[in-house]
């Protein structure tokens, strides 16, 4: 790829890395711009960095309009150099914006406001109030990007890694570039990358969408539909008659257990975006992970890399930790359920309603069982399984309480029985043995 092309990645940590990686690479030295802050403007808040650091030759965006200067948000270029006066005297840099000439970029002033009612002669108005302010340079370098920071924005050369994670993103990256000649992919896109969103998917195969009007006969269409008919999604069904999973272009997705080691990993950042109709193959990835302690050597132990994992693909850890007790749990219930289906295509089984199946089978055994079975037959609703939990967690009745504390009392207190004959009390002790009652004395 060209050098003035733009890497497209996933995260801002991946951005931040590779921007600097790139930066270094440089010979001279580089220059840190500190910005200025007044009153309250948190860093969170900030359009452009707090401390920017650059080199004569270094690759940035611009992120702030100026017709006057000739620049607008979101137009790249590289570095000519630092600390250039304008007209006015005024410390710039010089920027030779991509398809077009130089232009100096001045510091520019953002304000942190907030509005507050006032009332003035009887009158409530709403004025502005400035709290903070914050001064810097908008620019940021832009070897790589975000595929969130690209889009709305047109790239002269796009470099694109297709191992994305979230429903949507590789159009946006690819649809960043005027042409196809100005497009370098780090591999060849599989099928596996053409994530679609699902709630997308499901609410276009609901029985509420409406189809559109019937065809007049001189509608020519442009491309093939997508989805031709409200049919139900099925399988991929292998030679054993077994179903799987299907990707993208109806054939079979490779096993979890048939993946690389190294593989495991970016399958699971890949999946983590697609939300709950993914599941299950997201349980059996992580769950791999602790089998084969794919965590180490970064991670001593499953937890921590949980966190991590967490933190880095912007979910909770509660998620991950859901995913994996409701897998497990259905993979322990279909052990001694002949009829299950195989976990692989138990997507179908919302990961909440095996949860609350979970819950109940802690508290009541038989019952979850009887649910889990209704639940891979029928779909219960999350609504009757809630309704279900609640009334295992409901308190109880005022007199079966007081019978409960009673007969608690009872059982923590010594017990002292007289008998009249031998024969009395051997007869009192085998009864209260077969009971379960321990006797002393």
């Amino acid at each position: 790829a060209p050098e003035d092309a733009t890497s497209l990645v996933g995260t801002n940590e991946k951005a931040s890395s590779a921007n600097f990686d790139q930066l270094a690479r440089i010979r001279g030295r580089s220059r840190t711009f500190h910005g200025h802050v007044t009153g309250q403007f948190p860093e969170r808040d900030m359009a452009a960095p707090a401390e920017l650091e650059l080199k004569v030759g270094a690759r940035v965006m611009c992120l702030a309009n100026d017709r006057d200067a000739g620049y607008y948000n979101g137009a790249t270029g590289s570095v000519k150099s630092l600390g250039e006066p304008d007209e006015s005297g005024n410390r710039c840099i010089l920027v030779s914006i991509d398809g077009g000439g130089e232009v100096l970029v001045k510091q520019k002033t953002w304000s942190n406001s907030r509005y507050v009612v006032e009332e003035i002669d009887g009158v409530k108005r709403l004025t502005q109030e400035v709290t903070g302010t914050f001064t810097q340079y908008p620019l940021k370098l832009s070897w790589a990007i975000t595929f969130h920071k690209s889009q709305g924005q047109t790239l002269r050369r796009v470099v694109i890694d297709p191992s994305t994670f979230a429903p949507g993103q590789l159009y946006v990256g690819l649809s960043r570039a005027t042409s196809p000649s100005s497009i370098w992919l780090t591999r060849p896109i599989k099928p596996k990358d053409l994530i679609a969103d699902g709630d997308v998917v499901d609410f276009y195969l609901a029985d509420g969408w409406e189809r559109p009007e019937p065809a007049t006969g001189c509608e020519k269409p442009s491309i093939a539909p997508a989805i031709d008919d409200r049919e139900p999604r099925t399988a991929a069904v292998d030679e054993g008659g077994a179903r799987g999973p299907s990707d993208a272009d109806g054939g079979a997705v490779a096993a979890v257990a048939d993946l690389a080691p190294s593989d495991v990993l970016e399958e699971l950042h890949r999946l983590l975006g697609q939300g709950g109709r993914a599941w299950v193959r997201v349980y059996q990835l992580i769950d791999r992970v602790r089998r084969e302690d794919l965590f180490k050597p970064d991670f001593n132990s499953f937890s921590a890399w949980v966190k991590a994992e967490a933190a880095r693909s912007g979910c909770s850890e509660s998620l991950l930790w859901h995913r994996k007790s409701a897998g497990d749990f259905y993979s322990k219930w279909a052990e001694t359920a002949p009829d299950a289906p195989p976990l692989e295509v138990a997507d179908r089984v919302s990961e909440e309603n095996v949860e609350l199946v979970r819950k109940i089978a802690a508290k009541a055994p038989e019952r979850g069982d009887e649910l889990m079975h209704r639940l891979v037959a029928e779909g219960l609703s999350t609504k009757e399984l809630r309704g279900e939990w609640r009334s295992l967690r409901a308190p109880a009745a005022p007199a079966d309480k007081a019978r409960a504390t009673a007969a608690a009392r009872v059982s923590r207190e010594k017990l002292t029985i007289a008998f009249d004959d031998d024969a009395s009390m051997a007869r009192a002790i085998e009864a209260l043995e077969r009971a379960g009652i321990a006797i002393t004395g």
